[in-house]
């Protein structure tokens, strides 16, 4: 028999005595999507075409019991689950979050991995699909950016009137060189504003000895400042990014393919980085929706390097739980020498939620 059915039985019996002292809930998520994307750089060009999931597919188990006097004890497991061999093979996969925690008056604390505080900003609805802003459509990537989980995590989250807030520090001691290491002094801030039509975030984000610079190990400092308002039947959305010593850790995907190279070890820092993204959420009624995005990325410190990217899309929502939707995505690098990379994308995917 399958080893990895054999452990989720052997987990659902362990499972029922708990689920008597405990509330256990199973959550997932399965997405497929089926694409063309296109590179072209002038001299080198090539199609890729398949079925994708893009790491959006997910199974997790959430459990929280009340302790008495207002407190709450948490405990966390989630997973990839790829529906598609082409990311990974199908099956359970890579831990995505896993955390002890207790919630109370004074808030929520979390211990283990976890999502950034950073990356709790996130405003692309389209995330993890081939239509993402995270490949050139003006947002910043990376574990203390959007993408990913950071290990040996202490977060804490609470909401005061209309503003919530995060905050995370890192607890190892390894002192290593790289993204998602846990090194002492790893910090992010994030504050999230909603009134009415409008909602305004403010994040911050720091990783030490992130990168090599000239003069050693570098720390990555982010700064994120995004708006979105309610116009007529949809929400228009406006984020800048300000990223200091961006680390090659981040390049990944499209990324690595317009510059040419294979992931870059030792991380080494990029510079100074901006990235703006500029979108409109229309709500066309029953269930449908009509999505556009304006993308732009400057390396400061490559030249005159920088990205622009479009992206249009259509959603149609059959259910709570159930989408469907279609898509055309382009993007175009120029100050790169000898070459101007394009990169142009038309999906089609579904997605169910459990």
């Amino acid at each position: 028999m399958n080893k990895k059915l054999i452990a989720i039985a052997v987990g659902a019996a362990l499972a029922a005595p708990m689920a008597a002292q405990a509330d256990v809930s199973i959550y997932g998520r399965a997405q497929v999507e089926l694409h063309n994307t296109k590179f072209d750089d002038g001299t080198n060009s090539y199609t890729s075409r398949g079925l994708i999931d893009n790491k959006m597919g997910r199974l997790g188990v959430n459990a929280s019991e009340d302790l008495g006097n207002g407190l709450t004890g948490l405990a966390h497991f989630g997973f990839i689950v790829d529906t598609s061999p082409v990311t990974g093979g199908g099956g359970i996969g890579t831990s995505r979050q896993a955390y002890v925690g207790f919630s109370g008056g004074f808030g929520t604390v979390r211990f283990g991995r976890m999502a950034g505080s950073y990356k709790g900003t996130n405003l692309d609805p389209f995330i993890a699909t081939t239509l993402e802003a995270r490949s050139f459509g003006g947002e910043s990537r990376g574990n203390f950016g959007h993408n990913g989980f950071i290990n040996d995590a202490i977060k804490y989250d609470n909401k005061f009137g209309q503003v919530k807030i995060s905050a995370l520090v890192t607890a190892g001691n390894s002192n290593s060189q790289g993204y998602q290491k846990g090194d002492n002094g790893d910090f992010q801030l994030a504050a999230d504003y909603k009134g009415g039509p409008l909602r305004v975030i403010l994040a911050y984000s720091k990783n030490k000895d992130a990168s090599l610079g000239t003069s050693g190990l570098v720390a990555e400092k982010r700064t994120k400042l995004a708006a979105q308002y309610q116009i007529g039947p949809g929400k228009a959305t406006l984020s800048y990014e300000s990223v200091k010593d961006y680390s090659t850790d981040n390049l990944g995907g499209l990324v690595l393919d317009a510059f040419g190279v294979a992931t870059p070890d030792p991380a080494v820092s990029m510079g100074d980085v901006r990235f703006l993204m500029a979108s409109y959420d229309m709500n066309l009624g029953s269930g449908n929706s009509l999505y556009l995005r304006y993308g732009n990325e400057k390396y400061k410190d490559m030249g005159d390097m920088k990205s622009k990217s479009y992206a249009i899309a259509v959603t149609h929502k059959m259910s709570k739980t159930m989408r469907v939707w279609a898509g055309y995505s382009q993007a175009k690098l120029d100050g790169i020498p000898g070459a101007s990379p394009k990169f142009t994308n038309f999906t089609v995917g579904a997605r169910k939620d459990f």
